[in-house]
């Protein structure tokens, strides 16, 4: 808008491909995908030269997979190919920064809110009346998540006319409460470390690399008496849990 404040709008693709496998007395194969849409938002305004203060909000997006499953009795096949579809929230997050420029360095903080309170449930949806695989694969499984904090520090180098560096580490909350943690998410709070750089290949085109460790930290728990979970309640100790993340990026400058 000026030299002072600028405004961003984004919009945003998300492609799921999801696999959902159990096994025992009875079992399901699962495989489905989705395409959904979202969008992002941006304020950045500049109080002096050296500073700037920004807000970015990404919107929900609804994963909205949808594909095939094979129900089993055992080993047997009962329920071939039935169609089904699961509806799970990416959430809305809203990031309020500050960045300090020294020379050719400059130093952000973040802090992020992750409006993770919209999963209230894991809800399975079939095309067809699946029986007495109803109360194993067709009862909604309560999650009832959290909101969750996030607090960030990154640094930025411009190494050379072309070339700048990145570094960042980030402490981050789990949004999954003891009474609803299962098997197929043990979440727990995390440290995030993380490396990229950025190449300048003209005026007006650029590339960049980045790579992200998420550590997870051990996370005890025993839910099993708990009346809102009474049928997947669990008991055990999560740990050795980790994330690896790779982004890449291109950049056009009009």
């Amino acid at each position: 808008v000026n030299d002072k404040f600028a405004v961003g709008f984004g919009a945003r693709g998300v492609y799921t491909d999801g696999i959902v496998k159990s096994s025992g007395a009875v079992g399901r194969d699962m495989k489905g995908d989705s395409i959904d849409y979202g969008y992002n938002l941006a304020l950045s305004y500049r109080p002096k030269k050296n500073m700037t203060l920004s807000a970015t909000y990404r919107s929900k997006v609804d994963l909205t997979v949808s594909g095939h499953a094979d129900l089993y009795s055992g080993t047997t096949l009962a329920m071939p190919h039935v169609s089904a579809n699961v509806e799970i929230p990416l959430p809305a997050t809203l990031d309020l920064a500050v960045a300090y420029n020294f020379d050719k360095t400059t130093v952000e903080l973040v802090y992020e809110r992750v409006y993770w309170s919209s999963y209230k449930n894991l809800d399975f949806n079939y095309d067809t009346n699946i029986g007495g695989f109803a109360p194993y694969f067709d009862t909604p499984i309560p999650k009832n998540w959290k909101d969750t904090d996030t607090y960030r520090i990154g640094i930025t180098n411009q190494y050379s006319d072309k070339l700048k560096l990145m570094a960042g580490f980030a402490i981050d909350e789990s949004p999954a409460p003891n009474d609803t943690l299962g098997f197929e998410l043990p979440d727990s709070d995390a440290k995030l470390y993380s490396l990229g750089f950025e190449y300048k290949v003209s005026k007006a085109t650029s590339f960049g690399l980045a790579y992200l460790y998420d550590s997870k930290k051990t996370r005890t728990i025993d839910n099993r008496t708990n009346s809102a979970n009474p049928t997947t309640g669990i008991s055990g100790t999560f740990k050795d849990a980790s994330a690896h993340l790779l982004t890449a990026s291109i950049k056009y400058r009009f």
